[in-house]
Order: C-alpha cells, then sequence, then structure tokens
C-alpha cells in the first residue's frame, strides 16, 4: 500500500504569494504541488512553472491560473479555488467500449521549497516518485482498452495479494475505474513492476521516464 503525508507539517504558498512565483522554463522555479484529500497529501508532482499567467483571466480561471509543465505536459492550476488539473482514465459510451484520459480538477496546494536533503523534502521526493510511477503507468495503459483491462486486474490481484477473481463482485466492474481505484493503492514496486511489463512487450512504445521539463 502507499502511504500518505500530514499536509500540517508542511508550509504552502498563499494565493497572494502563488501569483508572484517566479515563471519561465529556464528562469523559473521548480516546484511540488501536492494534490490532498482533506488535511492528507495523496499526490506530490514536481513542476516548473511555465509562465506566470494570473492576471490571464478566462471563463474557466475567472481568478487566473497557473500553468505548470508536469512530465512534459501542460497542467493547470486554479488560482482562486486551489485545484489542480489531473488526468485519469475514463469509459467512452460508446460500442465499441474506448478509454480516454479524461481532466479532472482535485484539491491542491502548492508547497513551499524545502532544505535540500532534510526529511520534508525526503518524503515529499518518496511521494512524488509514487506519483509519477502512476502516471507513467496510466499513460502505458490508455494505448488500448485491452491494455487498461490487464493493467487494472493486474492491480487488483497485487493489492489484494489474490489471484482469484469475481468479476461479478467487483468493486469497480468497469476497467477504467478498476484502473483507478488500484492504480492509487498499489505500492512503488507494484507500479514499477507492472510498468516494466508492459514496456518489454512488442506493441508497447516506450516511455522515459517523467521529467518537470
Amino acid at each position: 500500500m502507499r502511504f500518505s503525508l500530514p499536509l500540517g507539517i508542511f508550509e504552502i504558498y498563499t494565493e497572494v504569494e502563488i501569483r508572484k512565483l517566479q515563471g519561465g522554463l529556464k528562469a523559473g522555479g521548480d516546484y511540488f504541488i501536492a494534490v490532498t484529500a482533506g488535511e492528507t497529501i495523496t499526490h506530490v508532482f514536481h513542476v516548473k512553472l511555465r509562465n506566470q499567467r494570473q492576471s490571464q483571466i478566462q471563463s474557466s480561471y475567472p481568478s487566473g491560473y497557473e500553468p505548470f509543465v508536469v512530465f512534459g505536459k501542460e497542467w493547470n492550476f486554479d488560482i482562486h479555488t486551489s485545484t489542480f488539473e489531473v488526468r485519469c482514465l475514463t469509459m467512452e459510451a460508446v460500442r465499441p467500449l474506448r478509454v480516454r484520459t479524461s481532466i479532472v480538477r482535485r484539491r491542491a496546494v502548492i508547497l513551499k521549497t524545502l532544505p535540500v536533503g532534510s526529511e520534508h523534502a525526503k518524503l515529499l521526493e518518496m511521494v512524488a516518485k509514487a506519483t509519477e510511477l502512476e502516471v507513467r503507468l496510466r499513460r502505458a495503459a490508455a494505448a488500448s482498452m485491452e491494455r487498461v483491462e490487464i493493467v487494472a486486474d493486474l492491480l487488483r490481484d497485487a493489492v489484494l495479494q489474490d489471484p482469484t477473481r469475481h468479476p461479478s463482485l467487483a468493486v469497480h466492474k468497469n476497467a477504467a475505474d478498476r484502473f483507478e481505484f488500484y492504480v492509487q493503492r498499489a505500492s512503488p514496486q507494484t507500479l514499477d513492476n507492472i510498468l516494466s511489463v508492459l514496456l518489454v512487450r512488442n506493441d508497447t512504445p516506450v516511455i522515459p521516464p517523467c521529467a518537470a521539463a
């Protein structure tokens, strides 16, 4: 099982401070964005601010937003609502069934920079590594419906430590929902093992380790 962290042991940027963050892929700073559930940190993204866009008002971001580079892609942070646009797998309501990567907003905070080598920084890096593996596995699985089903079942078996399957008694019968449920409960080692299996298949493109820039 993956471990989480208490939000209270970290300092976070206020809305006013977020609007003053240094942007730019070269000159900008590196930041940690923590996705939260109540007072618990569940995911950590090591990111870089592409540009400072706090003044860019749009219908989707009436108070402005910050575009962070996450694993080579741009994901937005809504300043006013303090939500971060993360990715998840969903099923399209069509026949034949198809999987898609959807954007959902999650409660999140931007953590203040920590001293390198500190216990706090090491703890965040551990959660960030697990988050990276989760994102990489999601990208690899999203290539086809068959792959989502296979990975979802492998995750289920590893988390429950039981290869016996009873489809009618499953927590989620939808493969994409089953993937999302178990991928967040699997250990980093399990995620890494399944990802390694996918990457050695001839029909699976090699996905390089995620990078913030």
